[in-house]
């Protein structure tokens, strides 16, 4: 499931095929004077690296977003393993038995985001009609600290180097997201020192205020993929920077967190506890006639700590 899941949000960082109708760089919800002149210089200040180059700003609709999306997941998964996904989740409870899983995907994602950052076009997008005025400039202040990581640290290859294992791409999520938040919160309370004044209690709140609710419609175990690199994310981030400075963020881009584990415990990220990792013998002999591997993939603490709550 979980990389489903990772594949989505992969694909809210390729390059959008769409028409020039259905992305420009008019409408936007904040002016790119204003973006360039008071938010970028505010978002470089405030993380503390220096922007290499302009990010291009557009806006694309909902519905062209939402055509991306099935179609880049038609590409990314083929319907053979996401039918194998959906029973799967069916068979252990995590998905109702009437639920059509490749519709909740595209859903989640074409009506839950507002903006994306794009690490191989180099762009970020406004998905017109979901910000205002001020919500648009939170959420630039987001997009353009991913956009800062991209430029020193390189997301993309990131992101590449760890495609065949989701729970180490769910770690480098939650510290991409748990970064940008931080970023962001600092921006909107106009606090510059990192873990002080208001930003720790909004940190505090985006760890702990987000539950299993929080997307309507949505089951367990999508719900708390989608929301795992904001909220676990922000209390990495805090964690790291209180034990290690301001600077903790940037070693942590160099030397990554490889587990969900030790996003939810940090000091097993700080003290080097790497996952121990199971290999499967090969059964394909017991299996009946007909029966094939079609996936397979490491489940780390997070996911299988959602299987077991659902069932205890």
């Amino acid at each position: 499931m979980l990389s489903i899941v990772i594949s989505l949000a992969a694909l809210l960082s390729r390059p959008l095929e769409t028409s020039a109708a259905e992305s420009s760089d008019t409408g936007l919800p904040v002016s790119l004077d204003h973006i360039e002149s008071v938010i970028m210089p505010r978002i470089s200040e405030l993380r503390q690296l220096e922007f290499r180059r302009s990010v291009p700003v557009k806006t694309i609709s909902p519905s062209a977003l939402g055509r991306f999306i099935d179609t880049e997941l038609e590409k990314e998964v083929t319907r053979e393993k996401l039918d194998g996904y959906a029973r799967i989740l069916k068979y252990l409870d995590l998905l109702p038995e009437h639920a059509d899983l490749r519709s909740m995907l595209i859903a989640a994602y074409s009506q839950n985001v507002a903006a994306f950052y794009d690490d191989e076009e180099k762009a970020f997008f406004f998905v017109s009609g979901s910000v205002n005025d001020y919500t648009g400039e939170m959420t630039a202040a987001h997009e353009l600290t991913h956009a800062l990581q991209d430029q020193h640290f390189n997301l993309g290859a990131m992101k590449r180097s760890v495609r065949n294992n989701d729970d180490v791409g769910l770690a480098l999520m939650a510290l991409a997201e748990g970064d940008a938040c931080d970023v962001m919160l600092r921006y909107q309370t106009r606090s510059h020192g990192r873990n002080e004044g208001p930003v720790r209690d909004y940190s505090r709140f985006i760890s702990t205020g987000l539950g299993p609710d929080s997307i309507a419609g949505l089951p367990l175990v999508v719900t708390q993929n989608l929301l795992f690199p904001y909220a676990y994310g922000s209390r990495f981030v805090f964690s790291i920077i209180e034990q290690g400075g301001s600077h903790a963020v940037d070693v942590a881009f160099r030397d990554p967190p490889v587990s969900s584990e030790q996003v939810i415990n940090p000091d097993k990220y700080l003290h080097r506890d790497e996952p121990f990792i199971v290999d499967l013998p090969d059964i394909t002999g017991l299996l009946p006639e007909g029966w094939r591997l079609i996936d397979s993939e490491p489940l780390g603490q997070f996911n299988l700590g959602i299987l077991l709550a659902q069932h205890l």
